[in-house]
């Protein structure tokens, strides 16, 4: 993170499109968000330093967080038991972070955000209250987020945090984009009403679509709809059935931007195209060329696409 510095701003005028640009050329899974106080970068970059020599023309860094992903996906590789090692014993962190979602691709990006432990769950897969709880339970935190991704799991996560000794604050994402940005609005520096209140509110501006398969014949909200035929979700409302998936992509994605939208962010599934990827991509570029696209291999199961717009 970078507080701006009024005096480097005059210099060097920052302009996010520009600023993302330039970062791009250091590495991938680039997240930027800026306020006008604070910039907010995340990155995986094989030379992070020149990362932090591009942000300080604007600011001064007031909280740098550096993994090595290599270290990680070794330890994971090898070690994995279906659970990130907890803070259970030794010194009390002021946060835990805690979240739920499926595919592998979709767990590594939340852990790189700064997330303390993936539990595997989803649409489908709800975890129970008990394995919340023993979640909960397994770190020695002042604060806890909980933060469940899907509108099915909010309850269970609520009641998880009411049966718990500790403080856990549930925020009620029902996606994944609506978690990833919570996510990036945490702030390890101030204090858990303000996380709380930030985190909560900047669910409020993402827009969430997704790109399935219908598992069998039905007719919903007047469509119908064939089985195995590709359906396209917006904030949980059919726009799209039985098209091909590019134009189903397509459609979510006209859907969701509008005049504010500043980035899409496309995270593909097990079974995603590369090819309808980069049609998707070009058909943003051409039709939004002021909206910014990220693409995440999220390797979902059951959505094609997830889709963020914020």
């Amino acid at each position: 993170m970078i507080r701006f510095d009024d005096e480097k701003v005059k210099k060097n005028p920052y302009v996010e499109d520009d600023f993302r640009n330039t970062l791009s050329q250091y590495g991938d899974s680039l997240l930027v968000v800026s306020d006008e106080d604070l910039i907010k970068i995340h990155i995986h970059a094989e030379h992070p330093g020149f990362v932090m020599n591009e942000a300080q023309k604007y600011g001064d860094l007031t909280h740098v967080k550096v993994d090595n992903m290599r270290d990680q996906h070794a330890a994971l590789s090898n070690d994995y038991d279906g659970h990130i090692p907890a803070a259970a014993s030794g010194e009390q962190k002021d946060f835990a972070l805690i979240t739920v979602a499926m595919g592998s691709g979709v767990s590594e990006l939340f852990k790189s955000i700064g997330v303390d432990e993936v539990i595997e769950g989803g649409q489908t897969m709800n975890p129970s209250t008990e394995q919340l709880t023993r979640s909960i339970e397994r770190f020695n935190a002042k604060h806890i987020f909980l933060i469940p991704n899907n509108s099915n799991i909010i309850m269970t996560a609520e009641q998880a945090a009411e049966v718990s000794d500790k403080d856990v604050r549930v925020i009620p994402t029902k996606s994944v984009p609506q978690g990833l940005s919570a996510l990036f609005a945490f702030n390890g520096m101030q204090d858990v009403n303000q996380n709380q209140e930030e985190m909560t509110d900047s669910i409020q501006h993402v827009r969430s679509g997704q790109v399935t398969t219908s598992i069998r014949d039905t007719s919903i909200e007047g469509i119908d709809i064939k089985k195995d035929d590709y359906m396209g979700l917006v904030e949980n409302k059919i726009v799209s059935a039985g098209d091909p998936l590019n134009e189903t992509l397509v459609k979510v994605t006209e859907k969701m931007i509008d005049e504010d939208t500043e980035m899409v962010t496309i995270i593909s599934g097990e079974d995603a195209e590369q090819s309808c990827t980069d049609a998707l991509i070009k058909h943003i570029e051409s039709h939004h060329p002021d909206v910014e696209t990220e693409v995440h291999e999220g390797k979902q199961p059951l959505y094609h696409y997830i889709i963020a717009a914020e």
